[in-house]
């Protein structure tokens, strides 16, 4: 329980931090969305879904983000079903800066991962010993660190693409996502289109 409302009562800090004047002044503000991918090493899943985010930059060369996405698998099956929200800040080349048509970002920040899932038991067997192997995902809230690797595309004002690589590294608070794995990264793949708000 005490797990779970940390990791609640971080995403509502996150949530509100934008607005409270903290990170200062925004300006450009972006609204995107489009496909997103995460891939689950250890239990080789490959969870695909739909991103939106919110982007501004508080000075000229710095990125702040808020993003959420729903996932699922590749298969269309709901198991796992993923929910993810985050907040990042870091830098990036600003924009249209010397003519440039790509804006590479780095940023840091953390998340919250939600698995609306049921455990699977799978059987072992060898020569005829059959074991059981825990290899589902645990449901409920995960805390997860983050680091970005993002590219703003320019386009035709008022749009623009992005493409953000993205590490997940769980943190040890609240539910370990893949039961076989607890320290399991997560890379991710987003990209999509933006406008200026």
């Amino acid at each position: 329980m005490s797990s779970t409302f940390l990791a609640t009562g971080w995403l509502a800090v996150a949530t509100l931090l934008p607005y409270s004047g903290a990170v200062g002044q925004e300006r450009d503000v972006l609204l995107g969305s489009g496909p997103t991918f995460t891939y689950s090493r250890p239990g080789d899943r490959h969870l695909w879904g739909v991103g939106v985010r919110r982007q501004w930059y508080p000075r000229r060369a710095v990125v702040a983000r808020m993003r959420g996405s729903v996932q699922f698998t590749r298969r269309g099956s709901p198991d796992p079903l993923l929910f993810t929200g985050g907040f990042d800040l870091g830098l990036t080349v600003p924009r249209g800066s010397n003519g440039a048509l790509i804006a590479p970002s780095l940023t840091l920040g953390a998340g919250v991962f939600y698995y609306a899932t049921g455990r699977a038991i799978d059987p072992n067997c060898y020569m005829g010993t059959c074991n059981p192997v825990n290899r589902g995902y645990d449901p409920g809230l995960l805390l997860v660190w983050t680091g970005t690797l993002g590219f703003e595309l320019a386009m035709r004002p008022p749009w623009s693409g992005f493409i953000d690589i993205t590490i997940h590294a769980p943190s040890g608070i609240g539910r370990n996502g893949f039961a076989g794995d607890p320290h399991a990264g997560f890379p991710g793949l987003a990209f999509g289109l933006m406008r200026s708000r």
